[in-house]
């Protein structure tokens, strides 16, 4: 995602005034083949894991913190499922045992400390996790269909309420519910039932929790009677699709990233033209796969991260030209990622960072350009 001048402004008069937003922080879907993290990127591909970009933290997991500017690859396991990046940690699937590595300052791992870890820490000793996604310093996962999170509880991102700052380990949100998906944005997050009911808290600031007149909320609260197939936190906004395939995106609008043709915010779900099946928000720009599998993206496209071979701006979705269409797709600082059906994986927008992964090769890409 783009954080432009305004975008920042209201970011740190939102801390200053609600007690809230703090840092910058961009968004995966919660089970992937790809995602992209802050300047990062990992994927899936026939089991084995790949990653590439900025290592600050070990958040490549490749046992250093040396950039890469090509994929690498991440342990010799190959019976990884899905991989989930944040802003300088990642958390991975592999035989339904969860695994984490990066930045764990604020016990973002889950492995009981607080310490940064450059190689592959086991979560647990559960052998059920089906899902998991990252946050700015949070994790939330289901573990069968409990609601599991833990790391910084600041902005009551956790769900935990409001006596709780943090968590090393995986604590259960609303044990008395039953859960099938979970999304971490920036400080907040959403996570859809059983009963497909869409649930959100933690930070409010740019009414991203879809319930207007709270700045935060400490614990899950739901979130209108609709019920939902699909959700993905950003930072200051939120996507989801509905059963009946209707995609709506609501919280900061400023830079059209809510894709309904305006650049106003909305404090409820707003609808997105067309028919989906899931729609990932971030931060200034945001992407989503329709029921034919093209790829459209919509907000800011300074760097191309909207994939249409421009650097212009939209306010309602264009279509990025991904080869094939995509299976599984990830929206990042200021690049997006897609996997297709046979497996390719594609990036495009800025490569500032090695995000991309295309190499040596230097410069932001305005359409899609194949990775793996």
């Amino acid at each position: 995602m783009h954080m432009s001048n305004t975008f920042r402004r209201a970011v740190s008069a939102a801390a200053t005034l609600l007690a809230t937003l703090a840092t910058i922080f961009a968004l995966t879907p919660a089970q992937a083949g790809v995602s992209a993290g802050d300047n990062y990127t990992c994927a899936t591909k026939s089991g084995h894991l790949y990653c590439w970009g900025v290592n600050d933290s070990g958040q490549l997991g490749v046992g250093d913190t040396v950039a890469r500017l090509a994929p690498a690859g991440v342990t010799a396991a190959t019976n990884w499922s899905s991989v989930n990046s944040g802003t300088s940690h990642t958390c991975g699937i592999r035989a339904k045992t969860l695994w984490c590595w990066g930045a764990g300052a604020y016990g973002q791992l889950g492995n009981g400390d607080v310490l940064d870890h450059w190689t592959e820490v086991r979560v647990g000793m559960s052998s059920n996790w089906r899902r998991v996604s990252l946050g700015w310093l949070s994790t939330c996962g289901i573990q069968g269909t409990s609601l599991q999170c833990w790391g910084d509880n600041t902005y009551y991102q956790l769900g935990l309420g409001a006596g709780v700052s943090h968590e090393s380990s995986p604590t259960p949100v609303r044990p008395d519910l039953k859960w099938r998906s979970v999304s971490v944005g920036g400080v907040h997050a959403c996570a859809i039932r059983t009963n497909k009911k869409l649930w959100c808290w933690g930070s409010n600031g740019f009414a991203q929790l879809g319930i207007p007149g709270s700045p935060y909320q400490a614990s899950p609260a739901q979130v209108g009677t609709s019920r939902w197939v699909d959700v993905n936190a950003g930072w200051g906004d939120t996507c989801g699709v509905k059963t009946n395939k209707s995609g709506w995106c609501w919280g900061y609008g400023a830079d059209g990233q809510l894709g309904n043709g305006s650049t106003s915010s909305a404090n409820v779900p707003t609808q997105v033209p067309g028919k989906w099946r899931t729609i990932n928000a971030a931060g200034n720009h945001t992407c989503g796969i329709k029921r034919d599998r093209t790829v459209w993206c919509w907000g800011y496209n300074a760097s191309g991260q909207l994939g249409n071979g421009t650097t212009a701006s939209s306010l309602v979705p264009v279509q990025a030209l991904v080869p094939g269409g995509a299976v599984s797709l990830s929206v990042g600082l200021a690049h997006t990622c897609a996997q297709n059906p046979r497996g390719e994986i594609y990036c495009w927008g800025s490569d500032t960072n090695g995000q991309l992964g295309n190499g040596p090769v230097s410069g932001d890409s305005k359409t899609p350009t194949r990775i793996l």
